[in-house]
């Protein structure tokens, strides 16, 4: 969980387990829920099956301090709801699936995460893997508290 210090709208530095953010995480150190891997770009009763199966899981999980994850595919209402019964569960850090599909749909990046944020608790943290560089400012600016090293690392292979 999140301790905020300071706050501009839905940009904030705080501070998680005493370091400050936004957080850059080695992407191995990442502890997260299993969960029904599911297509960015997939009809919504298949999105939303496979959202309540990874819902499912996580209500099953013992160890609450793993990352959840927030699956929907492309349809906004299905993050949020997805989001709002992690927490309801005990997460505390939620982690957006699809993000390389997000980073190439600007728009429906920006609706859903916006709508997460506004529709989550505050000291609830959220991460986004595979962030490029680039965008980084722009995640931190509309609530992201968490990035990881995994597209750089990629991208240096490659």
């Amino acid at each position: 969980m999140i301790k905020i210090n300071s706050h501009d709208g839905p940009a904030r530095l705080g501070t998680i387990n005493n370091e400050s953010t936004p957080l850059l995480l080695d992407y191995k150190t990442i502890n997260k829920i299993e969960n029904i891997a599911t297509p960015y770009k997939i009809q919504k009763e298949i999105a939303e099956e496979n959202m309540k199966k990874t819902l499912q899981i996580a209500k099953n999980e013992k160890n609450k301090e793993k990352i959840g994850v927030i699956q929907g595919a492309q349809y906004t209402d299905l993050r949020v709801q997805c989001a709002k019964k992690l927490e309801e569960y005990g997460y505390t850090t939620l982690m957006f699936a699809n993000t390389d599909e997000l980073q190439r749909n600007p728009q429906e990046l920006l609706d859903i995460v916006i709508n997460t944020r506004e529709n989550i608790k505050p000291t609830t943290t959220l991460y986004f893997p595979f962030a490029t560089t680039q965008i980084i400012p722009i995640l931190s600016y509309i609530g992201i508290d968490i990035f990881d090293n995994s597209r750089a690392i990629y991208e240096s292979k490659n």
